[in-house]
Order: C-alpha cells, then sequence, then structure tokens
C-alpha cells in the first residue's frame, strides 16, 4: 500500500497565540505576534511569516504543532522513502503574504472548504507525481473547472453555513479564546439570541440547532417554512439535502411517506398548488399539469399557478396551451416575474 505523508499546517496569522508566556532568552508570544503583524502591514512579508511562526512556537498552549514537528515529518519522509507532501508551503502560497490565516482556516487549525480543496489537490498531484494512479486513465476535467462544479453542486444549503458559522462563533467566545467564559450548558435561549443575533429564517433555525434541534429536524423546519411560504424552490433545496443525507430513502416520495409516519410533517402543508409546483421541479410534468389544473378551479386569478402550468405545458411541447397560460398569467398581473420572457419563448416555438 503506498503510503504519502503531509506536512502540518495551522492559522498562523489571525490566530493569536492562546497563552503568551516568557521564554528565556526571547520576547513573549504576544510581543511576537504583534511584531508580525507590524512587519506584516508594513509589507515585510518574509520577516512576518518568521515571526509569525514563532509566536506560534511560542505559544504555552499547544494547540497548533510547532515547527519541529514538520522537521521530524521531513526525516521520517526521508527515513523510509516516503512521498511527501509540503503543505505548509502550499498553505503559505494560496495566502497573502504567503502567511496562512482565515482565507484558509476557519479556527486555529481546521481548514474551510478552499483549504480541503487545496488538500485533495496536492495528495492528487502528489499520486499523480508517484505513478500510484492507473496509467491508464487521464483527468477528464481540469482542476479548476472541478472546484467549480463541486463548489456549484455541493448538497449543502445557507442553513448549514449559518450553523457551521455559528459553531465556530461559540468555539471562539470559549476556553481557550477567551479567558473568562460563561458555559455554553447555562445559556438561555436570550443569551444565544444576545450572542448570534439572527436576522432572518436560516438564522433563527441555526440558534435551534445550535439549542439542541436535530439537524435533519431543522432542515424540515426550514422545509416547512418555506413550503409555506410558496418558496418551492428553496423548499426543494431542504429537501434534496436530506435526500442526499439519507440515500436509503431513495426518492421524494420515500422521504415525504417516512418523515409523515415520523409524525414530522403536516400533509395539510402539501396543497395541490404546491405539489404541482414541487412535480415540476422533480420534471413530472404530466402529474405537475394535473394537480395545477386543480389548483387552478378554485384559484382562477392566481398568476404562481398559471405561470406554472405555462411552464409545464411548454416542457411537454404543448405550446398552445403554454401559451393560453401565460397570457392569462399577463392579464392578472402584467409584471409577473419571469413571464414575459416565457411568452417570447413559448411565441419563438410556435413561430418554427
Amino acid at each position: 500500500m503506498p503510503v504519502i505523508i503531509g506536512k502540518l499546517v495551522s492559522n498562523l496569522k489571525d490566530q493569536k497565540p492562546f497563552i503568551s508566556a516568557t521564554t528565556p532568552g526571547s520576547s513573549n508570544a504576544d510581543q511576537v505576534y504583534k511584531e508580525a503583524g507590524e512587519e506584516f502591514n508594513n509589507h515585510n512579508f518574509s520577516k512576518a511569516e518568521s515571526r509569525f511562526r514563532l509566536a506560534k512556537d511560542l505559544d504555552a498552549l499547544r494547540f497548533r504543532a510547532p515547527s519541529k514537528m514538520n522537521l521530524i515529518i521531513d526525516e521520517l519522509g526521508k527515513e523510509f522513502n516516503v512521498a511527501t507532501v509540503s503543505m505548509d508551503s502550499i498553505f503559505n502560497s494560496a495566502s497573502q503574504g504567503g502567511i496562512t490565516g482565515d482565507n484558509l482556516i476557519v479556527d486555529h487549525l481546521h481548514p474551510n472548504v478552499e483549504g480541503y480543496q487545496l488538500i485533495g489537490k496536492a495528495f492528487y498531484n502528489c499520486m499523480e507525481k508517484n505513478g500510484y494512479l492507473p496509467k491508464t486513465e487521464n483527468a477528464k476535467i481540469q482542476f479548476d473547472e472541478q472546484d467549480n462544479l463541486t463548489k456549484s453542486n455541493f448538497v449543502f444549503t445557507k442553513l448549514d453555513s449559518v450553523i457551521g458559522n455559528y459553531n465556530i462563533t461559540l468555539l471562539k467566545r470559549n476556553w481557550p479564546y477567551v479567558k473568562n467564559s460563561r458555559v455554553i450548558t447555562e445559556f438561555q435561549h436570550k443569551d444565544f439570541l444576545n450572542m448570534l443575533q439572527p436576522k432572518d429564517l436560516n438564522d433563527s433555525i441555526a440558534v435551534y440547532k445550535i439549542e439542541g434541534l436535530s439537524w435533519t429536524d431543522s432542515h424540515l423546519l426550514a422545509a416547512k417554512s418555506y413550503l409555506t411560504r410558496d418558496d418551492i424552490k428553496s423548499y426543494m433545496g431542504h429537501i434534496n439535502t436530506l435526500l442526499y443525507q439519507y440515500p436509503v430513502l431513495k426518492d421524494f416520495n420515500t422521504l415525504i411517506t417516512y418523515f409523515y409516519n415520523q409524525k414530522k410533517l403536516d400533509l395539510a402543508d402539501y396543497t395541490p398548488k404546491r405539489i404541482g409546483i414541487i412535480m415540476l421541479y422533480l420534471e413530472r410534468y404530466d402529474e405537475s399539469i394535473k394537480y395545477l389544473s386543480n389548483a387552478l378551479k378554485s384559484n382562477p386569478n392566481n398568476p404562481l399557478i398559471m405561470y406554472n402550468l405555462s411552464y409545464a405545458y411548454s416542457k411537454i411541447n404543448n405550446f398552445e396551451s403554454a401559451k393560453t397560460y401565460i397570457i392569462k398569467c399577463l392579464e392578472v398581473d402584467q409584471n409577473y416575474p419571469k413571464a414575459k420572457a416565457l411568452k417570447l419563448e413559448i411565441q419563438k416555438e410556435l413561430n418554427k
């Protein structure tokens, strides 16, 4: 089994020493960190990097590995003839002034998404260089394009980002980031509100998650909230996230049935209008038309239903029916979002 080892990387620029102790023959860690910041601000990046590194090594709380650890890793790689990835240098080269900070690390040593992508590419390149990959296979997509595709297709909602950011906020409001901190288990709801300052729906649900609501129930609550607001796009975002997390549920119908049986869904929220738009997102156009047509009977002047009916008919190439409903939509609301553009697309198809 081929083995690759990597050097350790940590937040040098944006993580001040946890505990500053005076070391014989050297300034204390806080003083060195301050000097490093001054050198960085004066664009003396080489001096700044060495001072930031020394400040980290002088930190009396060893939550970041001292530089000597990377020397040991180098020696082990040479002793056992094992490929070694200089991850510290790679992170530095992708950072301002060649010094790793909050741009790639969320706290003192855990990488963010961009940091993990750097790690993946570094190990992949090492595998390729050392012939550990199948020689008959070539990369079909370039790295930069892979990164963009990963981010755009990552099944990860704004709620997940907010939860992650709140966890980091709580982490940095506790020991050892602050000396005198309150015990989180003693917090009341108002304490979390004062600390996290939620501003919208996702923020508010994230607070409940921090207080103990499960990840699954957080997404179900968000999905329900968006569904009752008729924001089906956001609703489907949370449903798809749950399907990704629980592949055993297989599809939308199975997921809804499962959580209904768990008494976590209210079927009263699933009106014909909403089901019709959901079916549209699932590309089940015939079902969408059936539910939306039924919804239109009780809501004959609803532009939302008319627009989506028109769109559904256009997807099955029934452009005459699509035209009928988009015209009705614009008669009710001449400024309905995207309706004029859809009408133009339908007319182009009819003119072919």
